[in-house]
């Protein structure tokens, strides 16, 4: 009895196949990048069915290298991230997709105030960036594919309606329209009308660990997996790698480094302790995850590591470099300014003497440093508002995966710091709600003592 877990990321799509004890049996991924339209930084569109079969061949390779009998992946479960949707028509085509990284709205998408705090109390999410805002902007400039959408669903979602599931979200997912309300566990039908966006686009809603298909003759064809392998709902990718972290339980503080650094907490109230925070449900159903963000850091550092050395920032051990070359350049050189969310690098020294590999040591070095003091400053606001102790931060995702920046955060952290072993938080996470799912385990917590290993 194995399951495969399916994690389409911001900067990689990625699938494991695990074992109920949570090792790892085999496993692939493909990079992929986005591209912004236009120089404005602002627009994003997605090729969906790239994507897709992206998914597919991972998939495909993770069987293959394990070698066995397809039928023995009993179950599948999908995680991505939020905030980038794709719109399908009647077919279940993809009109329009746009990644989390687009901001494209009409220029008069200013909310009146009453109606911004009323979408953020029900639906936890600062809705300017959700779905209403991106498909009014479409509506204004492409009516013709507007008239065409016939669903609205974030990319991981869609995908796994391709491989057979029903057309439906999660709670943790469902919060990237802004129209849903999190304590009703209910879309607002109401707050859909006010911001414009049509009711019949809104998916149905499923629970973690709950079955919502099996997987199709053509999906299984193209995957490798076996006909009728059973789709279990997971969540957003942020959720789910709570999950593989092994938080559970209130006071549980996790840092998911990837692309995007999220600080998240596990809690028992509904979001009132601290606005400011993005909310949203647990998997649990009778949790809370607040979450504050350190912006762009990894996906900063991964473009700066490809435009300087062509390689992952994963692959390079940056410490070294930079102690090589700190006392001829200095990270006091570059300063770091955040203006309206946007990272601004300014150079203060002479660069004439400087290669440009070591200018990029500096910029990844001065990035490091400011994603660090911001994780730091997220953590102690957490530790001032949380109703329960916190007394550790868990860390996961690709930043686990280069002993340099582990240095670099545990050097800088309020509290001890417990990293995972590997950077698959994730896919273990949609692992377990697939083997939830299939009725392995009897409950969450059994499946987190069964599956998650021990960190450093």
């Amino acid at each position: 009895m194995l399951a495969i877990g399916v994690d389409i990321g911001s900067g990689g799509v990625r699938a494991a196949i695990y074992g109920p004890d949570g090792a790892q049996i085999s496993g692939a991924s493909r990079p992929w990048s986005v591209t912004p339209l236009r120089t404005d930084g602002l627009s994003y569109d997605l090729d969906a069915t790239l994507l897709l079969q992206l998914a597919f061949d991972c998939v495909q390779r993770a069987i293959q290298r394990y070698g066995g009998p397809p039928e023995a992946v009993s179950a599948v479960s999908f995680t991505g991230f939020r905030d980038g949707l794709v719109a399908i028509d009647a077919e279940g085509c993809p009109v329009w997709a746009y990644s989390n990284l687009d901001r494209r709205r009409p220029a008069w998408w200013v909310l009146e105030s009453e109606l911004e705090q009323h979408a953020r109390w029900l639906s936890g999410h600062k809705h300017p960036g959700s779905a209403a805002g991106h498909l009014a902007w479409l509506k204004e400039v492409d009516p013709l594919s507007w008239r065409r959408i016939a669903r609205v669903l974030p990319l991981h979602d869609w995908i796994a309606s391709v491989f057979g599931s029903e057309m439906a979200t999660t709670p943790s997912s469902a919060g990237s329209f802004g129209v849903y309300d999190v304590r009703a566990h209910a879309w607002s039908d109401r707050l859909a009308s006010e911001l414009g966006l049509p009711f019949t686009y809104l998916p149905d809603v499923a629970e973690p660990f709950t079955s919502t298909g099996r997987v199709g003759t053509h999906a299984a064809a193209e995957s490798g997996l076996s006909p009728g392998t059973l789709i279990v709902a997971a969540g957003a990718d942020i959720h789910v790698a709570m999950l593989g972290l092994g938080a559970l339980q209130p006071g549980d503080l996790a840092l998911l480094g990837g692309s995007f650094w999220q600080t998240a907490l596990v809690a028992a109230s509904d979001g009132s302790a601290l606005p400011s925070a993005r909310f949203s449900e647990h998997p649990s159903s009778d949790l809370w995850v607040y979450e504050l963000s350190s912006s762009t850091v990894g996906l900063s550092c991964r473009s700066l590591m490809q435009a300087f050395y062509g390689c992952s920032w994963r692959e390079y051990e940056i410490q070294a470099a930079v102690a090589e070359f700190a006392e001829r350049a200095g990270f006091h050189g570059i300063v770091v300014d955040l203006n309206e969310g946007r990272l601004q690098l300014t150079q203060r020294l002479p660069v004439a003497s400087l290669t440009s590999r070591e200018i990029g040591l500096m910029m990844i070095g001065s990035l490091l440093e400011w994603g660090v003091h911001s994780v730091a400053e997220n953590v102690r606001t957490f530790m001032r508002y949380s109703d329960t102790s916190i007394d550790r931060l868990l860390v996961g995702g690709g930043v686990t995966q280069s002993r340099a920046v582990c240095d670099f955060l545990a050097g800088g952290m309020p509290l001890p710091i417990l990293f995972a072993r590997d950077g698959d938080s994730s896919l273990r996470g949609a692992a377990m709600c697939a083997f939830l799912g299939m009725g392995a385990f009897s409950s969450l917590e059994k499946a987190a003592e069964a599956m998650v290993p021990a960190g450093d």
